[in-house]
């Protein structure tokens, strides 16, 4: 058997890269087409699904690896040289051909690595490590240039076999030479007489096939992240959620006639000083300035973060009032407002918040005093679900500026959300609800 190339074919180690890595794709682009098109209409799709789409990943990054070992191989080997040096523009074209399939088969599991690194709770990769990738954040906004990338060098690579695999064919079938012959089984030999001399080639190839394939990738990446970049959110990575004020909406009260406890005593009520309110007179109201309403779900045991970027928070507060009362908040969320990246649009099915038929969620509570801080105690009313919660704040306020904090635990269950899929290793079943906001004291 012989191992290595020489000049008139190619080696036992090239062959077998070639149709390993041959084979690989052949199942690797139809598993990803099933993986995408597979429905989500119950626990059982579902699990389908993210067992399509890890088989993928997992195959996609064995193609990587053994494309950057037949790269090296090829490195230190001779190639056999082509059988018609006479036909300048073909050979040309050839060499071309093989450069991008060399870069694609590196840079397609690449980016598609990439783009898994950049999203959270996905199928995972089977491998022991880990899922992500150097210098590549969690972000929305990088997934998205990635996917498209990904998308467009997995056109080019389809592009790239096509003529690769037309031009075997035109070798086989009308050359009848022995270009196919020498990456097949067993042992071709070149013909005995000597080659055609090479003939001079013109002026437009006096660019290297190398430098060639390399502008065709350059701008299908171009392409593919300019794709991506029509397709990712319109908030950039670090870019701070706005409350955005949605004037009288549904459901929600105004919050100046609220009934809040009086003081304790006239004294104590003088004592608010800066802040504090006399007896009969309205608390002061806050004004939500910024913040960010999220969640954190554990889904096949990775962390999924969701954030909401509509929602109104109203809040009248008096830290003199009462020994168990301070104040009361209404919120309303804009639950189509939701973003969860790639998963959004599950999400906002009907099997989970159902938006289409329950836009809004709404929080009316307490705000009173504890020992060690603050607690809301009221309701919560989510998919057309009503259910009492009590929930710890952490406040801090200096002057007229305010700075809240709150972390709930929540039952998807309760709320009936996700209840078709009942395996919380598969989708946790506790929610974590982050709060974080800002707001500064209305001026009377």
């Amino acid at each position: 058997m012989q191992i290595h190339n020489t000049p008139s074919r190619y080696g036992s180690v090239a062959k077998a890269f070639h149709w390993i890595i041959a084979f690989l794709i052949l199942i690797e682009y139809p598993l990803g087409e099933i993986a995408n098109g597979w429905p989500m209409a119950s626990a059982s799709d579902l699990d389908t699904k993210f067992t399509l789409f890890s088989a993928h990943k997992t195959l996609g990054l064995l193609i990587f690896l053994l494309a950057l070992l037949r790269i090296l191989w090829a490195l230190f080997e001779p190639r056999p040289r082509p059988l018609h040096p006479d036909r300048p523009i073909e050979t040309w074209l050839a060499h071309v051909v093989h450069w991008l399939l060399y870069f694609c088969l590196v840079l397609v599991p690449l980016t598609g690595w990439a783009e898994h690194a950049a999203t959270s709770g996905l199928a995972p990769i089977w491998w022991p490590f880990g899922q992500g990738l150097p210098f590549i954040p969690k972000s929305e906004f990088a997934q998205a240039i990635f996917a498209g990338m990904h998308g467009a060098l997995t056109s080019l690579l389809l592009i790239t076999v096509g003529l690769h695999v037309a031009g075997a064919l035109k070798h086989w079938l009308i050359d009848r030479d022995l270009t196919l012959a020498r990456m097949l089984p067993g042992k071709p030999l070149m013909a005995d007489q000597p080659l055609p001399q090479p003939a001079p080639a013109p002026r437009l190839l006096r660019l290297s096939p190398f430098a060639g394939a390399a502008l065709i990738l350059c701008a299908t990446l171009f392409v593919g992240a300019f794709g991506g970049w029509l397709e990712a959110p319109e908030m950039l990575p670090g870019e701070a959620v706005q409350t955005l004020d949605m004037e009288n909406p549904e459901g929600f009260g105004e919050l100046e006639s609220l009934p809040l406890p009086e003081p304790a005593s006239e004294a104590a009520s003088e004592a608010g000083g800066n802040g504090g309110s006399r007896s009969g007179d309205q608390p002061p109201m806050w004004e939500v300035t910024e913040g960010e309403i999220s969640f954190t779900v554990s889904r096949f045991g990775d962390p999924v973060e969701g954030r909401f970027a509509r929602w109104d928070a109203r809040i009248a507060y008096d830290p003199a009032l009462g020994s168990e009362g301070a104040g009361q908040v209404r919120a309303q969320i804009d639950i189509t407002s939701l973003d969860m990246g790639s998963l959004t649009q599950q999400a906002l099915g009907p099997d989970f918040f159902d938006a289409a038929d329950h836009p809004k969620a709404a929080f009316e509570a307490d705000i009173r005093k504890v020992i060690d801080g603050h607690i809301m105690h009221g309701t919560l009313r989510l998919k057309g679900v009503q259910r009492a919660v009590e929930m710890p704040l952490s406040l801090r306020i200096k002057g007229d500026v305010a700075e809240a904090d709150a972390t709930i635990s929540l039952d998807r269950f309760a709320f009936g959300i996700g209840e078709n899929i009942p395996d919380t290793s598969v989708l946790g079943g506790e929610v974590q609800v982050n709060v974080e906001l800002k707001a500064r004291r209305r001026a009377e």
